[in-house]
């Protein structure tokens, strides 16, 4: 009975695993026309140098500068076609679903359970679009997910010179690659003090805090040159108003705006009808106190970028539109 147990469970992962990926490359075979947004992101890759790709973006557009890179090089290999720009959001979609099993894995020990978040995502409408779309929203899931699969990997008894090394070069790089990586290394820091914090290890923690003002540095210089002059412009502001949290709500209408907003995270990551919020709420909230009792340190993993990413939209630095919070809402699963 035990192998039949481990058959039905290994040919579901396959299953769900090669029918997301089919999806996806399916939907990216259709070769549809690039629509505004992606085309003036592919402007801006056909035209523009590869040192112009680290400065701010003509009509419009915000992209991180190595995913630009990235996009750029598949047009160069494989020529100036809508296959070639969306060949890399692909290939960090279907990664994606991978990475987001094994974490699963990890979280929770029954192996069916963990099927339940790579399921939502694989079918996932919106994860499915932007896994063929000119745009870095894959990327920032795949990126989020590594980062937090390679620490669970790696889980430090000591954090040596090597680990120094190796992070801090993953993390000021991953910055680059995808913008809210540094929610996802906040939660990698935090991690990684808790299991480092004790009397015996001041070494490990100076180089870890060494690594972390890589990261620090890594970040600012992306801040000061490409972040706050897109931040300061009244077409970025404008259009995301309604999707800044406010912690502080001056009247009804702003904390209604406010509930809708965070209830709308929620939909995005269960489904929009009433039953399967419900549901989402109580897995949710279940998945909370197992992470207490018994993941409470790798638990900052998931909870730590949400968190961050949270306060940088009270902060009025961070929009939580759909599509720029979708890196998160499978940590929410």
């Amino acid at each position: 009975m035990k192998w039949t147990h481990a058959l039905n469970y290994r040919l579901l992962g396959w299953l769900v695993l090669s029918a997301g990926a089919v999806v996806r490359v399916l939907v990216y075979l259709q070769d549809r026309s690039l629509f505004l947004d992606e085309a003036n992101l592919a402007w801006n890759i056909a035209y523009k140098d590869w040192q112009e790709l680290f400065a701010v973006l003509d009509h419009h557009q915000y992209a991180p500068p190595l995913f630009l890179l990235g996009e750029k090089a598949a047009w160069q290999v494989f020529g100036a076609t809508e296959y070639a720009l969306r060949l890399l959001p692909l290939l960090a979609g279907i990664a994606s679903l991978w990475l987001l099993y094994r974490i699963g894995r990890y979280f929770l020990e029954n192996r069916w359970l963990a099927w339940f978040p790579v399921w939502m995502v694989a079918f996932g409408a919106e994860y499915i679009r932007y896994s063929s779309e000119v745009k870095q929203y894959s990327t920032d899931l795949f990126i989020c997910l590594l980062l937090i699969f390679l620490a669970l990997r790696s889980k430090p008894a000591h954090f040596s010179r090597g680990d120094f090394a190796r992070w801090s070069v993953l993390g000021a790089t991953a910055i680059w690659f995808s913008m809210p990586a540094v929610f996802g290394l906040a939660g990698v820091g935090l991690y990684f003090f808790s299991l480092l914090v004790t009397p015996t290890k001041k070494a490990d923690l100076l180089r870890l805090s060494a690594t972390i003002a890589c990261w620090l540095a890594s970040f600012g210089l992306y801040y000061y040159l490409l972040l706050l002059p897109d931040l300061q412009t009244d077409y970025l502001q404008g259009y995301h108003q309604a999707y800044f949290l406010d912690l502080w709500p001056a009247d009804w209408q702003e904390a209604r705006g406010t509930l809708e907003l965070l209830n709308s995270l929620l939909r995005s990551a269960t489904g929009f009808t009433l039953a399967a919020e419900i549901a989402g709420g109580a897995f949710l909230a279940g998945g909370m106190i197992v992470l207490w009792k018994e993941r409470r340190r790798a638990g900052l993993l998931l909870l730590v970028p949400v968190a961050c990413c949270l306060l940088a939209s009270a902060l009025r630095q961070y929009s939580l539109i759909e599509r720029l919070t979708l890196f998160f809402i499978p940590l929410l699963i």
